[in-house]
């Protein structure tokens, strides 16, 4: 149970802090009863129904796009969870410019594979 790396990128060690146990118990989505956190251990299920999906095991006729978007909805649903961050979300949206998310995502895929180069190259 660790903070977010933006933290330690940041500089901002000095609060160790986990917001974890604050997002799953204020996601805007029925709670898992068999996850928790004890202490610093997040406890979970061991079921086949609980694991991550793996797109080179989907058919080869699928829809990527319905996929991402529910995939997205279900990480954007923990941040929703007091009326107070969905106020703050979508000012932080009206702000930002229309293709905002399609730029940064270009940008990040041009530093990783920059950096995979360099790994790969050393």
């Amino acid at each position: 149970m660790l903070p977010s790396a933006c933290v330690w990128l940041d500089g901002r060690i000095r609060n160790p802090e986990s917001y974890y146990q604050k997002a799953i118990q204020f996601a805007v989505r029925s709670h898992d009863p068999f996850q928790k956190i004890v202490g610093t251990w997040l406890i979970r299920r061991l079921s086949p129904e609980s694991n991550p999906i793996e797109i080179d095991d989907l058919p080869e006729e699928r829809d990527e796009e319905t996929l991402l978007y529910a995939m997205g909805s279900e990480a954007a649903n923990v941040h929703m969870g007091s009326k107070r961050q969905a106020v703050n979300i979508l000012r932080d949206l009206r702000r930002r410019e229309l293709n905002w998310l399609r730029s940064a995502a270009r940008d990040m895929a041009k530093a990783m594979e920059g950096d995979w180069k360099r790994y790969r190259d050393s």
